[in-house]
């Protein structure tokens, strides 16, 4: 066995982990937050290990549902999967969302209406939001990344 195929190998092992990681963590979410897990889409679904997960998940109501879940290195979150048609998309989505969740936090901050967390907390909170959606709308970007898309 060369270096490159341990290298190789231990590359897979650590991309599983990771994956398996996150799996149980989407799960978690989607327990915490009532969705009853039907199954994950995985023809639609694009994990891209050890930075990103965006699963579309079927979900077990009457009538059929579905969201879009996104995990890794950003916040966890859903939407409903009526709002993309992809994953790609979804990120966008999210990355404008997340946009707007800041700017409402940064004029609550200004008009000291911020609830209760703390002027650091409530900054925290704002330069991770903005710092994670414009990570996002950068993976959006990057033509590259979605080739298998075209």
């Amino acid at each position: 066995m060369n270096q490159e195929t341990i290298t190789e190998s231990s590359n897979q092992d650590d991309f599983k982990k990771w994956n398996q990681s996150n799996y149980v963590e989407a799960m978690k979410y989607c327990d915490k937050h009532g969705f009853k897990v039907e199954k994950f889409d995985q023809k639609q679904s694009r994990v891209l290990p050890p930075v990103l997960a965006v699963w579309k998940i079927e979900l077990s109501t009457r009538p059929k549902s579905s969201i879009w879940l996104i995990g890794g290195e950003v916040m966890m979150d859903h939407v409903d999967a009526a709002v993309s048609p992809n994953a790609r998309e979804v990120l966008r989505h999210f990355s404008m969302s997340w946009q707007l969740k800041a700017n409402q936090l940064q004029k609550a901050l200004e008009t000291n209406s911020s609830g209760n967390l703390n002027v650091e907390q409530q900054t925290q909170v704002i330069e991770t939001l903005i710092s994670k959606a414009e990570a996002l709308y950068e993976m959006y970007s990057n033509d590259q990344a979605w080739n298998m898309d075209n």
